[in-house]
């Protein structure tokens, strides 16, 4: 297991260092910024641009932090970013320590575990980025981990809540993870609820609930805002639709992140049930387009496609939401069938933290990067105990999903990287003819922002503005262009 786990750790920062020094991208100099001003005490408007521009709590600068003290604070873009993708090999160790508890032999299913949640595109695109998301679940699952071992490791009792605080000063989210301990707490308390129970939840959620308090005194005493900055808060409206709404959205796309091995449990389901599988079809279908027959223009936050928006039609993204709403559908029945009928620990786990963390979220405003917290969890059901006496299973519908995720990243990146470059580039220019103080940033802003934090004050005369495809007539352009294509252009007016 251990060779495994050197293997895809390594194969992920190889492959990740090909891009790692690439100009930043998606806000990610906010990270940047906020860690050269803890480094550097007179670099104070990093800080102020952080809380001006993340809801997140500081524990990935932090982090970040450190990283980039240990290698010698380089120049470039490369530091900022291991934290994210030490966060990943913590995914992969923490799957290694549950698969190591398997009665069987199942070094093949760890690496197609690994395979698929390595490469799983939104794992891997945001595990070649300085922000926090990948690594508040690396260590939300070292934490379960450890706590799921802490009967045979007593050092993991004091380590996991310690890790699992981490993970929440990293990103708040990892908090509503929290019912995953009661539940395995509850699995070693021989699934009975009584004083016992109540005692070892209360002795671990003890220091992670002080140690965030703590944090979020020192940050009200310090920073004058409790919780969140009120620059980034919004206003909590509370409504059955709106949420309803969300639930939708969230559903289709978790549906659509597991690709062609969600499968699996459709194949399950049908069997099981082969005269009323058609109902969670329709199920699932409702489920995935029912927001898109909304025309009340109800906005989706951030759960767009990314890159690939720019090349899907209507129709298209309507189909893959159906697509993804039954995928869930499915899964979530499948996973009460395996925990109610065959006493499956892994299923009743995976329903405990997902169905409630889905639920939360879909009270506030969407983002698809949360979904990151559940997809580890979800493959893990699916490799380890859907595939089991279905070899064709893990090598026709697991490594075929592993092949399309790797070319679905190999766009995605590509299109970052494009991305980053043209707007490196055009703020570049913007300096070296002096015209960064006079330009106001546009569309330039969320990728590469640093270069006008310095100039915000300053009055404007010009703009930097983006269009699909080429742009004939500007002061100055710089193409993003993907496999030869101009899939759009940043350009001065």
């Amino acid at each position: 297991m251990l060779s495994a786990l050197i293997f895809w750790s390594a194969l992920s920062a190889i492959l990740h260092a090909l891009y790692i020094n690439t100009p930043f991208v998606n806000l990610e100099y906010v990270f940047a910024t906020a860690t050269q001003s803890v480094l550097d005490s007179e670099a104070k408007q990093g800080l102020s641009t952080y809380f001006s521009m993340q809801a997140n709590p500081l524990g990935y600068v932090w982090f970040s932090t450190v990283f980039h003290f240990l290698t010698g604070e380089p120049e470039g873009f490369w530091s900022y970013r291991l934290a994210s993708l030490s966060g990943l090999v913590a995914i992969l160790g923490a799957g290694a320590i549950f698969t190591s508890s398997l009665k069987s032999n199942s070094i093949r299913e760890f690496h197609l575990w690994c395979a698929l949640v390595t490469f799983s595109p939104m794992i891997w695109l945001f595990s070649g980025r300085a922000t926090a998301d990948v690594l508040p679940v690396g260590l939300l699952l070292l934490s379960f981990a450890m706590v799921f071992t802490s009967e045979t490791r007593p050092i993991c009792r004091w380590l996991a809540p310690t890790i699992f605080l981490l993970a929440i000063v990293v990103k708040y989210h990892a908090l509503l993870m929290a019912p995953g301990f009661m539940y395995i707490f509850w699995c070693q308390n021989q699934c009975q609820f009584n004083g016992e129970w109540a005692k070892k939840c209360g002795k671990f959620f003890l220091f992670p609930l002080l140690g965030i308090f703590t944090y979020l005194v020192a940050m009200y005493n310090l920073h004058g805002f409790f919780l969140i900055p009120n620059s980034v808060s919004q206003p909590f409206v509370p409504g059955l639709g709106n949420s309803l709404k969300n639930f939708s959205l969230y559903a289709s796309y978790l549906g659509i992140l597991l690709g062609p091995f969600a499968l699996v449990s459709i194949f399950s389901v049908r069997k099981n049930w082969p005269q009323k599988w058609w109902l969670f079809l329709l199920v699932g279908l409702g489920l995935g387009v029912w927001m898109e027959t909304n025309l009340l223009g109800y906005q989706v936050g951030e759960m767009n496609y990314g890159p690939l928006d720019g090349i899907m039609n209507g129709s298209l993204v309507l189909l893959m939401k159906g697509l993804g709403g039954i995928c869930f559908v499915f899964l979530i029945f499948d996973c009460f069938v395996d925990g109610n009928k065959n006493k499956n620990a892994v299923a009743g786990f995976l329903l405990t933290v997902c169905l409630p963390y889905l639920l939360i979220c879909s009270t506030t405003r969407p983002a698809q990067r949360y979904l990151i917290f559940l997809i580890p969890i979800i493959f893990f059901y699916l490799v380890f105990y859907k595939t089991e006496n279905h070899k064709h299973y893990r090598t026709v519908l697991g490594w075929g999903t592993v092949a399309v995720f790797v070319l679905t990243n190999i766009f995605a990146v590509n299109y970052q990287v494009a991305q980053a470059r043209a707007s490196d580039n055009m703020a570049q220019w913007l300096i070296k003819n002096n015209l960064i103080e006079q330009t106001h940033s546009g569309s330039l802003y969320s990728n590469s922002g640093q270069y006008f934090i310095p100039y915000l004050g300053s009055p404007k005369t010009q703009r930097v503005l983006e269009r699909s495809g080429d742009v004939e007539t500007s002061l100055h352009s710089e193409k993003v262009v993907v496999f030869g294509k101009t899939l759009k252009t940043y350009y001065l007016e």
